[in-house]
């Protein structure tokens, strides 16, 4: 068990490893949960609509607990943020007062016949041809809406970047995460991150890391 925090880490009261957690974001507002699943709840009928925003907020908390569970349950240290609703990459990182480049951006892609999990340094662009190559396959594509819903329960942009026990996937990093000291992640949801060692992260997660990210003006 680690006994020095990192920069950027804190402790709970009780002396263990849970983070010292804000009510409220910089910016937040009582209603942070309508924000949080807007994007879902775009374009849908009004019928049905409420018990289906109930049941992806359900999963939503579900994964956080799970994440803040195996943090915990390892010793490890980390810094939980809750904030406002965020839609981008630029407005987590701003949310969570961290710089984008440490930010874990999580993708479902369908590569061949199967969803796997990638996750990139949030700056880059994921480069299929790098993906469908290492694989030996001749397609990928993003998962759609429905499929992340159908798969994960969660909703676009707040995919943790973890695969089993957290998300019954295959897990893939992108060597730009490894450069990073810190990763920063939304954490099943988009008022909700939490940022840790890139160290910790990789001994946790154990994925396979490859190449396949390039610069988003590439």
């Amino acid at each position: 068990m680690k006994s020095i925090v990192p920069p950027g880490l804190a402790f709970g009261k009780s002396g263990g490893r849970r983070p010292c957690r804000p009510s409220r974001g910089i910016g937040a507002t009582a209603d942070t949960g309508v924000g949080r699943y807007a994007l879902l709840l775009i374009g849908k009928p009004r019928v049905g609509y409420i018990a289906e925003w109930r049941k992806v907020d359900r999963m939503s908390e579900q994964v956080l607990q799970s994440i803040r569970k195996m943090l915990d349950e390892r010793g490890v240290a980390y810094r939980e943020v809750h904030h406002p609703p965020t839609f981008t990459s630029e407005e987590s990182a701003a949310a969570r007062g961290e710089s984008i480049r440490i930010g874990g951006k999580a993708l479902l892609l369908k590569v061949g016949d199967e969803f796997k999990l990638f996750v990139l340094s949030a700056i880059l662009k994921l480069h299929s041809n790098a993906i469908r190559k290492y694989f030996g396959v001749r397609t990928s594509r993003f998962a759609n809406k429905q499929e992340l819903a159908e798969l994960t329960g969660l909703v676009p942009g707040s995919v943790p970047p973890f695969g089993e026990p957290i998300l019954p996937f295959k897990l893939y990093v992108d060597e730009s995460i490894t450069r990073n000291e810190r990763i920063a992640f939304n954490a099943g949801s988009l008022t909700d991150s939490i940022i840790m060692l890139t160290e910790d992260y990789v001994a946790l997660a154990q994925p396979e890391v490859f190449h396949f990210a390039s610069p988003a003006d590439d």
